[in-house]
């Protein structure tokens, strides 16, 4: 997700279910930087991320180390 690129106001809303979790936490502002300029003036984002702040767990989900 931080190889892609998209133009400038490309989408009026972006969504994420449990995704930016798996970037590394110093990366989390480049990409959120970059949504809000793929975002169209009063776009929407929603994102779904774990509910504590847990750097460096890895648990398991449906039977998946994440």
């Amino acid at each position: 997700m931080l190889s892609v690129d998209f133009h400038d106001a490309a989408f009026d809303a972006v969504v994420s279910i449990y995704a930016i979790d798996h970037l590394p936490r110093e990366r989390h502002r480049e990409l959120f930087r970059r949504i809000r300029r793929w975002l169209r003036p009063g776009g929407f984002v929603l994102f779904a991320t774990e509910d504590a702040d847990q750097p460096g767990v890895v648990a398991d989900w449906l039977g998946a180390p994440m």
